[in-house]
């Protein structure tokens, strides 16, 4: 499997022989070998064209996610500000770091086109390091816009953090014409700079659009040198609507780091090309399902299960696999692990009687094991089937071995800890833990958490809260330097949730603090084989793995992962550090939220109005987003009887909810109305055409916008297109209002 074929001699002359049964290729270099050695080119479907396949000599496999698993890069702890690179903070950044080779002649036109728009823009590029592709360039730009060279600047090479500093001090990205982007593209994302692309016929020119696809961005591609020229310069320009394209990518790039899905298809997808190889049957598709020739024979897990290159191997892993959500990383995929049966509470019941004992309610034991993290959780688990208990296990108090461990957990965290440090535990049971750390350090503020235990305070040592821990309260008020949570993990129905839970908190909080966790650790249990730790009571047995993922999952850093007690427990610290963005994005939603409820009222009243008026109005569409206006606003059928579409095929069909029949929209032309309703305003531009050359009649275009109905010609919005006809260009009927109407049969009537 060659990453890439064509960017070194060597790699290339040892493409051109055979030396496995299969010869892969990926997007490395992005474009086709044109050997005959290799078979497989491993592309994606979010990069490729329709017609993808006639640009390949190979056999062409499209992966559903990216075709690489790309780790986030980090920023510099120092960032240099722009007068490091010769730049200032007045101008327009517009930068370009891509290899040289790589700007087409076409390229010009949108450099000169951004130079010519933004009196402040200053295009950065990076040169070569013989400069030779730079005077090259230089040459051309002079022929080309001559008066406006001098405002591009070319940087001299750079290490990795200037690298990603450039980036981060650059109002926009440009991507090249024809050959754009690859890690720039990825690197971009993870800072969260825009970059403008338009996409080409060939692979090498889509990879900035494979990875906006893969987030479900297209902010930022555009179809033409002038909108690339207009979007660009209008980022570059407009700081609010730059920050608002920010934090959409921010919001969405870790789509595109270190998905694991990339690997499981290249994984699947070896295994397929692998199998089929002998036959020399070409494997279309990654995900290919395989099986034996007699599908009535159902496969022996001991003689297939160790056999990874066997069919009956993996119908035995494909059957198995199912979609269930790991509590302690999240990840969607798990195989059944082993299933206990029906059996009783082992640990909090202690029941008074043989007689009880007997009649207690059996409950399921359904283990499920995440295929990612190693995580083992009970999919059959009900939390209110579990008391919550004081009775403590005594061998977790007075075991001799058990007390050295609390004794090492007491001084490991005692000297992580800040001078008169704030102290929570979450389920402190007694509080035994502590009281031991209240007294190495006496100036320090210790609080326990549980609201069934009788915690042991020793004359005020410690406070105690007989309480549920709620992290949006307690961080707020109490600003912990750390918070522990001692064998609470295992019971939680979700512990990421609530670890994310206690992160988002502190991010409200603006409280830097850190976590420490300490569950069982059932890596010995899986070496050994046992079954009896598999018990009711704890829904999550933890793997070393699967608890560092948890906590990698929403702390800023994993301090420490150990295991201790002859490795039955592990623990682990983890540092938060407020995450600005996340406060953002919820601020974002509830200020939404509340716009949309002062929107819904303001267009009830215009829509009440519209109705009481009389004015004859058409809604068109009746479907999709359409349908979902038509029920949000309440347009109903009594009040707003015209629905109209051009699409034959949802004519003579009904609104979903509401029930006013869809007409063919040439029925306006006959039957003018006053108003026509655009209910999906991201297609007005393209209605709006079509209202022009079929020369339907009307008086207002009304859409909704920023929560009111508005003029699509008198107002402001963003839904016009330049294409889009003048008032003047588009038919008028001679009757159009309630009132003209009433005047029209007035002089009727007079005359």
């Amino acid at each position: 499997f060659y990453a890439d074929i064509g960017m070194d001699p060597f790699i290339f002359s040892l493409a051109t022989t055979r030396h496995a049964p299969v010869q892969c290729v990926t997007w490395g270099h992005p474009i086709t070998t044109g050997l005959k050695t290799i078979d497989y080119f491993i592309s994606s479907k979010l990069i490729e064209p329709e017609d993808a396949q006639e640009h390949y000599s190979e056999q062409l496999v499209q992966l559903d996610s990216l075709p690489s698993y790309y780790y986030r890069p980090a920023l510099p702890e120092k960032i240099k500000n722009r007068a490091a690179f010769g730049l200032s903070d007045d101008e327009h950044v517009y930068a370009c770091p891509q290899t040289l080779f790589k700007i087409h002649p076409e390229f010009d036109q949108i450099l000169a086109g951004i130079l010519e728009r933004d009196s402040q823009a200053r295009i950065v590029m990076i040169r070569d390091q013989t400069s030779k592709w730079k005077d090259l360039l230089v040459t051309r730009f002079k022929k080309s816009f001559p008066e406006l060279v001098d405002r591009i600047l070319f940087l001299r090479g750079m290490s990795t953090p200037d690298f990603l500093n450039l980036i981060y001090i650059s109002d926009v990205l440009l991507d090249p014409l024809h050959f754009g982007g690859g890690n720039t593209s990825y690197q971009s994302m993870a800072i969260g700079t825009p970059v403008v692309t338009l996409p080409a016929k060939y692979m090498r020119g889509r990879g900035m659009l494979a990875i906006y696809n893969k987030m479900g961005l297209q902010d930022c591609v555009v179809n033409s040198i002038d909108e690339y020229i207009e979007l660009a310069c209008r980022i570059g320009s407009d700081e609010t609507f730059r920050d608002q394209l920010r934090l959409k990518i921010l919001s969405k790039s870790h789509l595109v780091f270190e998905d694991i899905n990339t690997i499981r298809e290249l994984e699947t997808f070896f295994v397929s090309a692998l199998e089929h190889c002998n036959t020399r049957q070409p494997v279309n598709q990654p995900l290919l399902s395989l099986s034996s020739s007699d599908n009535s024979k159902e496969p022996s897990m001991d003689a297939s299960i160790n056999q990874p290159g066997n069919a009956d191997h993996i119908k035995i892993l494909n059957s198995a696999m199912q979609n269930y959500t790991c509590p302690a990383c999240g990840y969607h995929i798990a195989v059944q692990f082993y299933d206990g049966g029906l059996l009783p509470l082992t640990t909090l019941a202690w029941p008074q009687s043989s007689e009880e004992a007997q009649a207690m309610e059996r409950l399921p034991h359904d283990f499920m094991r995440c295929v990612d993290c190693g995580h083992i959780s009970n999919a059959a688990f009900d939390y209110a089937k579990v008391p919550y208990s004081d009775k403590p296990n005594l061998m977790f108090n007075k075991g001799a071995i058990w007390s050295e461990h609390l004794q090492k957990v007491c001084d490991l965290i005692a000297v992580r800890l800040p001078e008169n440090p704030t102290v929570v535990e979450i389920g402190c049971g007694e509080g035994h833990l502590l009281r031991s750390l209240a007294k190495k350090i006496p100036s320090g503020k210790f609080i326990g958490f549980d609201p069934n235990a009788e915690i042991e305070t020793e004359d005020g040592l410690i406070e105690a809260r007989t309480m549920l821990f709620e992290p949006g309260l307690h961080l707020s008020e109490l600003q912990p330097d750390l918070i522990i949570s001692r064998h609470v993990f295992e019971h939680l129905m979700n512990p990421l949730g609530f670890a994310q839970e206690v992160a988002f908190a502190a991010n409200v909080a603006e409280c830097a603090t850190s976590l420490f966790i300490e569950v069982p650790c059932i890596d010995g249990v899986l070496a050994a084989g046992r079954t009896v730790d598999f018990f009711y009571e704890h829904n999550s047995h933890f793997t070393t793995q699967s608890l560092e993922r948890l906590l990698k999952r929403c702390a800023t850093s994993v301090d420490l992962i150990e295991t201790s007690y002859n490795d039955e427990v592990i623990y682990g610290i983890a540092s938060f550090q407020p995450q600005s963005h996340q406060v953002e994005l919820a601020r974002q939603a509830i200020a939404f939220q509340e716009k949309a409820r002062l929107s819904a009222t303001q267009l009830a009243v215009q829509f009440d109005e519209l109705a009481e008026s009389g004015t004859r109005t058409a809604i068109w569409g009746g479907t999709g987003k359409a349908a979902a206006f038509i029920n949000q606003h309440k347009l109903d059928k009594q009040r707003f009887p015209t629905v109209v579409d051009s699409d034959m095929n949802k004519v003579g069909t009904f609104v979903p909810g509401t029930g006013q029949e869809i007409l063919f929209r040439d029925g306006l032309v006959e039957q003018p109305v006053d108003v026509i309703l655009i209910a999906t305003q991201w297609r007005a531009a393209d209605i709006v055409l079509e209202i022009q050359r079929n020369q339907i009649p009307f008086e207002t275009i009304l859409i909704e916008y920023q929560g009111k109905l508005i003029d699509y010609f008198q107002d402001q919005h963003p839904y016009r297109s330049s294409e889009s006809p003048s008032e003047k260009q588009v038919p008028r009927p001679q009757f159009l209002s309630q009132k003209n109407r009433q005047r029209e049969s007035n002089e009727l009537d007079l005359n």
